[in-house]
């Protein structure tokens, strides 16, 4: 990904024009999803996952169709990561 398609913690504050503890209480209740963290204070949320929730949202979507649809963007993340080790993993790269 390049960095454009990454919101940083408070850049997607901005963009949602919520608070610190309101992103926090919707990554709790799974209706936005987890943060990618590289430590510190490093988060960034994927573009295209908050844009597939946020549009969700705009198509008045309940909250269990938004956590359906946060478990499955979490779910597509993690098979992605795996299928790119393993590619490595194949080219001998790791």
């Amino acid at each position: 990904m390049h960095n454009s398609e990454l919101y940083r913690r408070q850049e997607l504050l901005e963009y949602l024009r919520i608070k610190s503890t309101a992103l926090h209480d919707r990554v709790k209740n799974k209706t936005m999803v987890s943060p990618l963290n590289f430590g510190g204070k490093l988060s960034v949320y994927p573009k295209q996952e908050v844009d597939a929730i946020t549009a969700a949202y705009s198509l008045n979507y309940s909250e269990k169709q938004i956590q359906e649809l946060v478990a499955s963007l979490e779910e597509k993340r993690t098979e992605s990561a795996q299928a790119f080790l393993k590619q490595l993993k194949m080219e001998g790269k790791l």
